[in-house]
């Protein structure tokens, strides 16, 4: 049972977080206040040094769990200050740039989440096209941007880009390589495997979900995918591996493939007949509903007891609708739209930082 010492540096804490929360999480950063995050650091630091008083042999594990846990929200802060430094500074390039560095970091973050350290015999070959297909978007933006404005962060960060394609795209290589070999029995099998990725792509982002909210581009994606399974599916078959579970692997794929393409229209019917301001405001509740599972499921709980599964599919929801919102902001301009998309993207940026952490505290290397 925690001591009332305890009990009172975590409320302390807990009361800086939700500061923080109520003032800078999904703000405009150029409209932030340097002197009230400051304040916010120093109230850390403050709650650092009371634990200091007593000897690290005294402190018990919930004392340096409580001193760890504010540091690391010490160097947030710190880096977001920094962060907010450079953007009430920031030319229209610099800004325009640092948009692009963000996407580019989430996709960063998403190869992390998907491939980084996998088997590759199991992995998403669309998506990983799809990552490579936006950073090469990015790329050539950020270019177009360092023509105009010559700046050594510019430089940098293009630099980043592209060591990250070159290396997606080797990966590309040895993934679909990868996938192909073995006997015609281990092929097939890891087929129904690839399949249930799929599968479980529309368990966690369609199904019994708002359509209007849901972008159809990725499940476009999955219908590819599951057309390309089936064909090498029946490839399989036609080299002579008759099995019954081979055979039923098919039949649910096209099953399902057929199911998603009549979903597919029906996504696309809904937002036809919807108008743009609506679909933004759909969006905006789509993401809401994001923000509460985190907070059930994350918020003040111990990082080695949380499902990071979870928060990666709430990362990738995020990262939907933050592409939907872009992509109805170029139709139709809307500062609720505009504003959500901020909160979007930093709420983002903070759950995948989370998600690093929870794989860190259970003993990964990332």
């Amino acid at each position: 049972m925690a001591t009332p010492f305890v009990e009172r540096l975590q409320a302390d804490l807990a009361s800086i977080d939700a500061s923080y929360q109520a003032e800078f999480a999904g703000q405009s950063r150029a409209t932030r206040e340097l002197g009230a995050l400051e304040a916010l650091i120093a109230r850390i630091d403050e709650v650092v040094t009371r634990i200091d008083q007593i000897p690290a042999v005294a402190q018990g594990r919930e004392l340096t769990e409580g001193r760890k846990s504010a540091l690391e929200m010490r160097a947030m802060y710190t880096e977001e200050l920094k962060q907010i430094e450079r953007a009430k500074r920031a030319s229209p390039a610099q800004e325009a740039f640092g948009v692009l560095a963000a996407k580019a970091n989430f996709t960063f973050a998403r190869y992390a989440r998907h491939f980084a350290g996998q088997s590759r015999e199991s992995r998403d070959v669309s998506l990983l096209a799809e990552m490579i297909a936006d950073l090469e978007g990015i790329e050539t933006k950020m270019v177009e941007i360092r023509k105009k404005e010559r700046d050594a962060i510019f430089d940098k960060d293009i630099e980043v880009v592209r060591g990250n394609l070159k290396m997606y795209k080797a990966e590309r290589q040895e993934v679909e390589k990868a996938q192909s070999a073995g006997t015609l029995e281990q092929r097939a099998s890891l087929l129904g495997g690839v399949a249930n990725g799929q599968f479980a792509i529309y368990a966690e982002h369609f199904a019994n979900k708002s359509r209007i909210s849901r972008r159809p581009a990725l499940l476009a994606r999955v219908i590819t995918n599951l057309a390309s399974i089936e064909t090498k599916m029946r490839a399989i078959s036609a080299q002579g591996f008759f099995v019954d579970w081979h055979a039923k692997n098919i039949e649910i794929v096209e099953e399902r493939r057929k199911a998603y393409e009549a979903e597919l229209e029906a996504i696309r019917d809904a937002r036809k007949g919807t108008p743009v301001g609506d679909i933004m405001g759909m969006l905006g509740e789509a993401a809401n509903q994001l923000f509460a599972a985190y907070g059930e499921n994350f918020a003040g709980k111990s990082r080695t007891e949380v499902d990071e599964k979870l928060l990666s599919t709430i990362c990738d929801g995020l990262g939907d609708i933050a592409t939907q919102m872009e992509e109805l902001a170029r139709i139709e301009e809307n500062a609720t739209n505009a504003q959500n998309l901020d909160i979007v993207r930093s709420n983002h940026a903070a759950y995948e930082q989370e998600w690093l952490q929870i794989k860190r505290a259970k003993g990964a290397n990332v």
